[in-house]
């Protein structure tokens, strides 16, 4: 994980473009995030655009302390969570690029001790999270400094949930594992290596590795989708209260990151709905504004499962005979011991029946995630809900 703040502190970016234009942009995106803050309850909020190369709006919002009245600026710390990944992605590739690291070695050839369930697994498999590994274990603290030979002995002991290559499952101790394979090679700590060979070259000052002591589609640290018929890569980051994402528009040169300090953020569609208020044809399309409700839908009735809230409304009346109380209370109480639920996203493809909607989504925590089905009437009715095996 890593601590970024938006790039540059800006006083006098945006010579080129003209200040009547600067302006206009800059109080339609103001405007904006005032609402969608006031909407999402979001005490502070940092957002930066970058087009062509040249940052176009960077501010800060809101409170980073409300108890001390502090304020969001461009500078401020805020913590990236996952967004970190492509940092560690890049890192490999460096190391590919030198020679020293090959994306099809086996991960044994690096970690000599490495169990035999590992033997299998290359450092493409850790990348694209195909390596069947799992995620934090339910004894991992959190709060504790690791050493990486406790870290890599934690990841051995876990069983793998699939034999490499044979599908896709996000991955926390897949990544864990190559920035301590990146140690490894290079011979340096995971976090120097990425002050020598990014962050300073690039010129971020204030990213750094987060320690405690201080206080496919996807692929490689992103994520790809379209937005307007235009390429977007993409990753979004959770971690301890606080929330990131960062959207990359790669054919319109443009790039929105979005920092918050509310674990129930969303992240996404401010970056999103910023992109639209720049450019109206990067708006999302209906069908995946509807597939953003359904998922927040989703979210609101797992967590109600968890606290003992749910309503029999958001289901069918065959789900409420079959589900009501007790398996609902046995949901609800095997996802209890992980802790506030901070994501669901689609984990894997939906399959249509036509009547029916076949789901599989994963409901991610602070560092852990598990996998669920669930059964979607055309209405948007559950019908059926069933927790997935680790």
């Amino acid at each position: 994980m890593i601590r970024l703040v938006p790039v540059g502190l800006v006083i006098a970016i945006l010579l080129a473009i003209p200040c009547h234009a600067q302006n206009s942009l800059s109080s339609k995106v103001d405007e904006y995030l005032k609402a969608e803050m006031q909407n999402q309850r979001i005490p502070g909020l940092a957002v930066a655009i970058i087009k062509d190369g040249q940052v176009v709006y960077a501010k800060g919002h809101g409170m980073a302390n409300v108890e001390h009245k502090v304020e969001v600026k461009p500078e401020t710390i805020f913590q990236s969570g996952s967004v970190g990944k492509q940092f560690t992605a890049a890192a490999v590739m460096l190391l590919v690029e030198d020679g020293k690291i090959g994306l099809d070695d086996r991960i044994a050839k690096y970690f000599t001790d490495s169990p035999e369930h590992w033997k299998n697994i290359t450092v493409r498999h850790l990348l694209t999270h195909t390596a069947g590994t799992t995620d934090y274990p339910p004894d991992f603290d959190f709060r504790r400094d690791y050493t990486e030979d406790e870290l890599l002995k934690k990841a051995a002991d876990i069983p793998l949930a699939f034999q490499p290559g044979e599908r896709w499952s996000y991955s926390n101790m897949g990544y864990v594992m190559l920035g301590i394979l990146i140690g490894k090679v290079t011979g340096k700590f995971y976090g120097d290596f990425l002050q020598e060979r990014i962050f300073k070259p690039l010129g971020m000052a204030t990213a750094r590795i987060i320690s405690e002591e201080d206080i496919n589609p996807y692929g490689f640290g992103w994520m790809f989708r379209e937005a307007g018929g235009r390429r977007l890569i993409e990753h979004g980051g959770s971690w301890q209260g606080f929330k990131s994402f960062i959207a990359r528009y790669v054919d319109d040169k443009m790039t929105v990151i979005v920092f918050a300090n509310l674990a129930q953020t969303n992240p996404d569609r401010i970056a999103h709905g910023v992109a639209a208020v720049v450019d109206s044809r990067l708006a999302v399309p209906d069908d995946q504004v509807k597939g953003l409700k359904v998922n927040a839908m989703i979210k609101d009735i797992l967590t109600k499962c968890i606290d003992g809230s749910v309503s029999q409304d958001a289901f069918t009346p065959e789900a409420r005979a079959e589900l009501f109380p007790d398996k609902i209370r046995r949901f609800g109480e095997a996802l209890k011991p992980f802790g506030a639920i901070t994501s669901v996203l689609p984990g894997g493809r939906t399959e249509e029946d036509g009547l029916y909607s076949h789901r599989r989504y994963r409901i991610a925590f602070n560092g852990r995630s598990r996998m669920c089905r669930i059964l979607l009437t055309k209405d948007d009715r559950i019908s059926g809900l069933e927790l997935l095996p680790e």
